[in-house]
């Protein structure tokens, strides 16, 4: 149960209720909270922690390890986006706000790394959809549009078309999947 729960978390990248944990593995949920504890305390003294708030569950870097991801953090913020990154920033603006599995499927890859990066940049802003609270939406933040060199996503090159077309798209795709 232990790895599995860990296997979750690490594949998610994002908070993680109980509950979601329960449906997933098809365990009660007293046999959820068993293999959480379970995996806490196999982390204790890693450089990996598991992280609870509010009845949902995360994989985070240990506090002792806080000096050296912040180096990192910091040489990744003074390199250049990557083409990855700025396809997913591209997705994000022209199709926010929007969820994970979206773009992934907009891009056709994993973009965990991606989004984490254009946070960290706060080039994106991730918030939980009014309709679905587990579900986070990702949009544009004004950083990007100081980066981008705009004031409004509206001014970049073809965004009416863009966005009709991306609309277009999903309307075809959703019609052809019923």
């Amino acid at each position: 149960m232990e790895q599995k729960i860990e296997s979750i978390l690490f594949y998610k990248n994002e908070p993680v209720s109980a509950t979601e944990l329960s449906e997933w593995l098809e365990v009660s949920l007293d046999e959820v909270m068993l293999g959480i504890e379970s995996l806490k305390q196999s982390l204790l003294g890693r450089g990996v922690v598991l992280l609870e708030n509010r009845g949902e569950y995360s994989l985070a870097t240990a506090p002792l390890s806080a000096g050296l991801i912040e180096k990192i953090v910091k040489d990744e913020l003074s390199k250049d986006l990557s083409t990855a990154s700025l396809e997913t920033l591209a997705v994000v603006i022209y199709k926010g706000p929007v969820t994970r599995k979206e773009i992934e499927y907009i891009r056709g890859v994993n973009v965990s790394f991606s989004l984490r990066n254009l946070l960290l940049r706060g080039l994106i802003e991730k918030v939980s959809s009014k309709l679905d609270e587990r579900i986070f939406l990702y949009t544009p933040s004004i950083d990007a549009l100081k980066y981008l060199g705009v004031t409004s996503v509206k001014e970049l090159p073809g965004y009416e078309e863009v966005v009709r077309q991306l609309s277009d798209r999903t309307q075809t795709e959703n019609t052809q999947e019923e």
